[in-house]
C-alpha cells in the first residue's frame, strides 16, 4: 500500500538534510533562477534537486525532470539570443518559465514530502522565528498534502457516478461544478481543522515546547550548502559582469 500523503515520512535509509538546509537551498535556487539569464547557472541550479531525488532513489521523477529540463534549457539557450520573432518569443517564454520555475517547484516538493511538521517546527524554533510565522507555515505543511488527498477522493467519487469530461451532462462546466465546489468547501474545513489541531498541540502556548525529533547539520548538509554557495558566487559574478 502506498504511503498516504497524511503520513509524510522523513528520509529513512538514505540522506537526511536538516530543514534549515532545505530552506536555504530553496531560497538561493529561486533567487539565482529568476535573476540570471546564463544557461550554465540554470544548469547548476537544476543539479541540486535532481541529485536529491536521485539519492532518495526516486528515479522516475529524476528522469522526467532531467528530460523536460534539458530540452527546455537547450531551446531556451537556442532562442534567447536569436533575432526577434513570434516563434522565438513564444519558445523563449515557455522554456524560460520551465527553466526558472522547475528547480524551485521540484525542491519545494522535496521539502514538503521529506520534512515532518515536528522537524520543521523544531528547525524554526532553533532560528528563533516568531510563532506568528511558524504556526501558519506548519499548517501549510499539512494543508497541501491533505488537499491533494481530498481532491483525489472527490475525483474517484465523481468518476464512479459517471461525471467526467465528455460523459456528464453539461460537459466541462458540469464537471468543474461537481468537482471544484466540493473541493473549495473541503479546503475551508481543512484549514479550520488544521488550525485547531495546531493550537491544541500547544503551538500558540507561551511556554517553550519540547520536541522528540532530532535535527542538526551533518556532512551532507555542509556539502549541499557549499554547492549552493558556489551557485550563489556564480550568480554574483554573472550579475556584476
Amino acid at each position: 500500500m502506498q504511503d498516504s500523503y497524511m503520513r509524510i515520512l522523513a528520509d529513512k535509509g538514505g540522506i537526511k538534510l536538516d530543514p534549515r538546509t532545505k530552506i536555504f537551498i530553496l531560497i538561493i535556487i529561486n533567487i539565482s533562477a529568476f535573476t540570471v539569464n546564463a544557461w550554465y547557472v540554470m544548469a547548476m541550479v537544476a543539479i541540486i534537486p535532481l541529485s536529491l531525488f536521485t539519492l532518495r532513489k526516486r528515479y522516475k521523477i529524476a528522469v522526467i525532470f532531467t528530460s523536460i529540463y534539458t530540452a527546455s534549457l537547450f531551446i531556451y539557450a537556442l532562442f534567447i539570443d536569436s533575432p526577434s520573432g513570434v516563434i522565438s518569443i513564444i519558445a523563449g517564454m515557455l522554456t524560460g518559465v520551465v527553466c526558472r520555475m522547475g528547480p524551485g517547484l521540484l525542491l519545494g516538493y522535496y521539502l514538503i514530502t521529506t520534512t515532518t511538521v515536528s522537524e520543521f517546527i523544531a528547525a524554526m524554533e532553533r532560528i528563533h522565528l516568531p510563532k506568528q510565522i511558524v504556526i501558519p507555515l506548519s499548517v501549510m505543511f499539512r494543508f497541501f498534502p491533505t488537499v491533494k488527498e481530498e481532491s483525489s477522493s472527490i475525483n474517484d467519487a465523481m468518476r464512479m457516478r459517471g461525471i467526467s469530461l465528455g460523459k456528464s451532462k453539461g460537459g466541462l462546466i458540469s464537471m468543474m461544478e461537481y468537482r471544484l465546489v466540493p473541493l473549495f468547501i473541503s479546503c475551508v474545513k481543512i484549514g479550520e481543522e488544521l488550525s485547531c489541531s495546531a493550537l491544541t498541540r500547544g503551538l500558540g502556548s507561551p511556554v517553550k515546547r519540547t520536541n522528540i525529533c532530532k535535527i542538526g547539520f551533518g556532512a551532507i548538509d555542509f556539502a549541499y550548502i557549499f554547492l549552493t554557495v558556489v551557485i550563489l558566487i556564480c550568480f554574483i559574478v554573472v550579475k556584476s559582469g
